[in-house]
């Protein structure tokens, strides 16, 4: 169920919405994950169709060190609307990061792998290449890292 929701606040791109993913990416950067996370559930809850602040959400679960949650959500916003190639590449990416946090390098180069083909020319694709050219070397292995 969502929430109804009008004018300014009527699409997750609109000012409202925007403002919103915005300011929660930005307590984000400055370290306050915990705010960021509050910010991207809210969000979710009026934007349920969209992959956005599913994806906030997830990164935020990996900073706040639940790479576990972080890696189902970034697999529910695989499936979500609302997605560009780059956007679903990102997708991708957040899953690896995701898994590469819970020491399964063979499932992150994978998921980089993915990414970086979605999104061949990309940022994200870019990033996602340089990600799994590090852990290519550990995929190999059977784990590496946490838990």
């Amino acid at each position: 169920m969502s929430i109804p929701v009008h004018g300014a606040f009527s699409d997750i791109t609109s000012p409202g919405g925007r403002f919103l993913a915005e300011a929660a990416y930005v307590w984000s950067v400055f370290g306050e994950h915990t705010r960021a996370l509050r910010i991207f559930e809210r969000l979710g809850v009026a934007f349920p169709a969209h992959h956005l602040p599913v994806l906030g959400q997830a990164e935020c679960h990996i900073e706040l060190g639940a790479p576990l949650v972080a890696a189902r959500l970034a697999e529910a916003a695989e499936t979500l609307g609302g997605h560009s190639r780059q956007s679903l590449a990102y997708a991708v990416l957040v899953k690896g990061k995701a898994h590469a946090r819970l020491g399964r390098a063979r499932e992150a180069t994978r998921a980089f792998d993915q990414a970086s083909q979605l999104d061949p020319n990309g940022l994200v694709g870019n990033l996602a290449k340089d990600m799994a050219a590090v852990l290519r070397p550990a995929s190999k292995q059977r784990k590496v890292g946490g838990g």
